[in-house]
């Protein structure tokens, strides 16, 4: 019986440890995360800042897919109301899957090439990529529409 009772009091101080460290670190983790998603930003676009990106005709969006592994997070950039370029700012695809999603590899062509197919072994990830630019495509954004938001 003591034994039980050592056991329940071990897992409750350590839920409640466990507990206490992530309120403690919940915050710097949430900058963290926006630092990383800023810098990857960055890699693809000069400012990140909606009107810097106006005076250059160039307008970015980012919209969230379905995709194998979980959510797909892009970021679209339309320059003069035509798309420019994709990049991918967060997924939970396998690896190895996930090497489309780099922009040296297929997600990078968006916006030289004329057409694009699915990747044959990667064919829901590279769906949810194509899904994710066609809806931001309906309805191409513009800096009138972006100051209107």
């Amino acid at each position: 019986m003591k034994g039980i009772a050592f056991f329940i009091l071990l897992m409750a101080s350590s839920g409640a440890l466990l507990s206490a460290v992530n309120n403690l670190t919940r915050e710097k983790i949430e900058i963290n995360n926006n630092n990383a998603k800023s810098a990857k930003l960055l890699e693809f676009v000069e400012s990140i800042d909606p009107a810097t990106l106006c005076q250059k005709d160039a307008v970015l969006v980012q919209v969230s897919e379905k995709g194998y592994g979980g959510t797909i997070n892009l970021a679209i950039l339309f320059k003069s109301g035509h798309l420019n370029g994709v990049r991918t700012i967060a997924h939970k695809e396998t690896p190895g899957f996930d090497r489309i999603l780099k922009p040296e590899n297929w997600i990078g062509q968006f916006g030289a090439a004329t057409s694009i197919d699915a990747v044959t072994g990667a064919t829901i990830t590279s769906e949810a990529v194509l899904r994710g630019i066609k809806s931001a495509e309906k309805d191409p954004p513009t800096c009138q529409k972006v100051s209107q938001k």
